[in-house]
């Protein structure tokens, strides 16, 4: 890339985009670390492939809905930047793949001038919003309008992690809102409702660690619905765990404050609430909106750029319209009574399969282990063995039944809540290391009813379509006439069938049989190798970038404040703007004070003594009960604290947390106990010992089980640095060589 070929001398459709191609140059010359690109591309939704190279770009589309320009678009971006089809996901989005490095801002630029943003769809942000396809009332366009209202908002990123939404028209909640941060049920005039408005659930979420929502609202009308979603994000803006990844949803800051302090925070925040004009939500029953719709699915979520070409030909033609549903399928709305079997033909004709959901198995799966560096298993391939044996028990009159194969715990395919549902994992048998799935049994997403599976038996891969197969035949031979599959097996009891597939957990020597040890779609012998996030850098920029996002924010607050003439909210805003850009500035170093105090004082310690900041901000850094000053001059202060903490990151990050003055000595061969030190935390203490290292210098480090020992390794590899050796410690722990590269 040279001359007047240079990705910043090109002109693109958005200032953010042109200032991201300037980012995209920057790392290709070298200029940026890949620590810092990571949070740059982590902002329009690019992730990183597991192939060296290659990257994900992932949509935005509030309630998957999409127009004729946007399926050419992605069709288009597809043919020309990426490889293979396009991938609909169950977030009602769509996904290309294998776009490589110098084409990213092209095909996100190609994307932005149809209409479709990626900004969002990726890093600690509002996620997009979703809606049910099957429900009574249409709540699309709600859920376009809100999104559209927050995308405007500075609480929309920076957040401690990333919060998902969910607005569902149907009562039995189809869109699964009781497993989501936040879900939203439609309510109107047929169920008894003077007005539109929702229903509200929180604290919802699957994952390793799936939790139901409770109900927060009983009814809020529809108007003013933004008010709650943003009383919800600013509590947990505040107050969520911006340490520890794994503990910092929705879900884990209810469970530590518990419900009941939760809703009168909740109820708190929306009496502080001026101002905030009520939003128009176009709200109605379906059948005075489009009619039914007429559903379509590609091969396990995958369709191709042709595919979709043809299918916005039919939406230029007439008055149509199309949404991505939750299953990852196509919800085609518009077509009148006399046209549904003529549409259903054409959709054939284009290679996309017709099913009525209430009538039709679902198969869903994530990529897996094909592109996704966390995945474990190829539940793609596995989703592809899983669809033959769906449609058998479907042609035996089976209907309205879910299957879902998610290659890791993360739960991308909702499996939890699944009839049948699948979460990649590893074993040894027979002392080789072999893909499983855990197999859970019962799932049920309907509103208040929700269940989640029932664990029952870890499978081998290989062995995972004869294990289901099984099932569902067990279930047959026990189902009564129009009985739901779950409610099949809660009557014949799950203890049963547990015993049932206990037989499928074994499997013959490798010698024997090398294939039922490999994963689907592979010859190549199974391994962990490749597996692994190695988010402990990108973690670490998340939270520091988010704390000055705070510190900034509250310092427009304290503004504010003062402007209105309110002094003691303005003085307390500017306190809590500095407390943030102060623990900023701590995590380069690895510590993470618990409290105000211990801020201030490491603070001083760290870097005031140093010189990064200047001398006068030490008799400032004190509790905010002990501040001298006027609120006008601390306010002031508070925002050159602010911007010379912000050139002292840029200086520190530079330089590898050292003044550019020091000469890096070597260290003496030491042994570093991070026992009991959290991610990314562990990560950056390893980080600056090696930086003040010399080349070949070898550290013993010892790592908690669990995320440390997953994450903290794969991170340093990303650094350049060399993993010697990883052995069991005493106390369940584990003990690193690592050298420095």
């Amino acid at each position: 890339m040279s001359g007047a070929d240079t990705l910043t001398e090109r002109t693109y459709s958005s200032p953010e985009l042109q200032e991201f191609s300037r980012q995209v140059e920057k790392f290709i010359s070298g200029g940026l670390t890949k620590d810092q690109f990571k949070a740059a591309r982590l902002g329009f939704g690019i992730y990183a492939l597991r192939q060296p190279g290659y990257f994900l770009i992932r949509t935005k589309l509030a309630g998957g809905a999409i127009s004729a320009k946007g399926l050419l678009a992605a069709a288009e971006a597809a043919e020309k930047f990426g490889e293979g089809p396009v991938r609909l996901t169950t977030r009602q989005d769509f996904q290309l793949y294998f776009v490589k490095l110098e084409n990213l801002v092209d095909a996100l630029d190609l994307l932005n001038r149809a209409g479709i943003t990626t900004i969002g769809a990726a890093g600690n942000t509002l996620r997009n919003m979703v809606v049910s396809a099957t429900a009574p009332i249409d709540v699309t366009e709600a859920a376009r309008r809100v999104s559209q209202y927050f995308s405007k908002s500075p609480l929309s990123k920076g957040l401690p992690r990333k919060v998902k939404i969910t607005f569902t028209g149907n009562a039995s909640d189809a869109a699964s809102a009781m497993t989501d941060d936040i879900g939203l049920i439609a309510l109107g005039p047929k169920e008894g409702y003077p007005e539109f408005g929702f229903r509200v659930y929180v604290g919802g979420g699957l994952g390793a660690v799936p939790r139901l929502g409770f109900t927060l609202e009983e009814f809020v009308p529809a108007g003013r619905i933004h008010e709650v979603i943003l009383a919800i994000v600013t509590l947990f803006n505040r107050n969520g765990q911006r340490v520890n990844r794994n503990r910092a949803r929705i879900k884990f800051y209810i469970e530590n404050v518990g419900v009941e302090m939760f809703k009168d925070l909740y109820r708190r925040e929306r009496e502080n609430f001026t101002g905030i004009e009520p939003i128009d939500l176009p709200i109605a029953y379906v059948n005075e909106v489009n009619g039914e719709a007429v559903y379509a699915r590609g091969a396990t979520g995958d369709v191709t750029p042709q595919q979709l070409r043809s299918l916005a030909a039919a939406l230029e033609a007439g008055r149509l319209s199309v949404n991505i549903t939750r299953d990852g399928t196509l919800a085609v709305h518009g077509f009148g009574p006399d046209e549904r079997e003529s549409a259903k033909a054409r959709l054939k004709e284009i290679g996309l399969e017709i099913y009525v959901p209430e009538r039709s198995y679902r198969v869903l799966a994530c990529n897996g282990a094909t592109t996704c560096s966390e995945g474990i298993a190829n539940s793609k391939g596995v989703a592809r063995r899983l669809e033959q044996v769906a449609k058998k028990y479907e042609l035996l009159g089976y209907h309205d039944f879910t299957i879902a194969a998610s290659g890791c715990p993360n739960a991308c395919s909702r499996h939890h809540t699944a009839d049948i549902g699948l979460s990649g994992s590893a074993k040894k048998v027979n002392g080789k290391l072999a893909p499983h799935y855990q197999l859970y049994v019962g799932g049920v997403s309907l509103g208040q009813t929700t269940v989640f599976g029932r664990p029952l038996a870890k499978i081998p891969a290989r062995r995972v379509p004869e294990a289901v197969d099984m099932t569902l035949s067990l279930a047959g031979i026990n189902r009564l006439q129009g009985e739901r599959l779950s409610d099949t097996f809660a009557r014949i009891g799950l203890d049963k069938l547990e015993s049932a597939l206990s037989g499928f957990s074994k499997l013959p020597s490798f010698d024997e049989n090398p294939d039922s040890y490999y994963d689907w779609d592979t010859q190549k012998e199974f391994s962990l190798d490749e597996v692994g996030p190695g988010e402990c850098a990108g973690s670490a920029l998340e939270l520091i970038d988010g704390l000055f996002d705070e510190a900034r924010r509250y310092h427009t607050a304290a503004n504010g404040a003062l402007k209105q003439g309110n002094g003691a909210e303005a003085a307390a805003a500017a306190h809590d703007a500095v407390l943030r850009a102060a623990k900023a500035l701590l995590v380069t170093y690895g510590i993470d004070p618990a409290t105000e105090e211990e801020t201030f004082r490491e603070f001083n310690t760290k870097l005031v003594t140093r010189g990064f900041v200047p001398e006068r901000y030490k008799v400032a850094l004190v509790p905010a009960g002990q501040k001298a000053g006027s609120a006008a001059e601390l306010v002031a202060m508070s925002g050159e604290f602010l911007e010379d903490c912000l050139a002292a990151y840029t200086t520190i990050h530079a330089d590898s947390n050292e003044e550019q003055t020091v000469k890096k000595a070597k260290p003496e061969a030491k042994r570093l106990d991070l026992t009991g030190v959290k991610c990314p935390y562990n990560y950056i203490k390893v980080k600056l010992f090696l930086e003040m290292a010399e080349t070949g210098t070898r550290v013993e480090v010892i790592l908690d089980d669990g995320a440390p020992i997953k994450n903290v390794p794969q991170s340093l590899r990303n650094d350049g640095h060399t993993i010697l050796s990883s052995d069991p410690f005493e106390g369940g722990r584990h003990l690193l060589m690592v050298e420095k590269g």
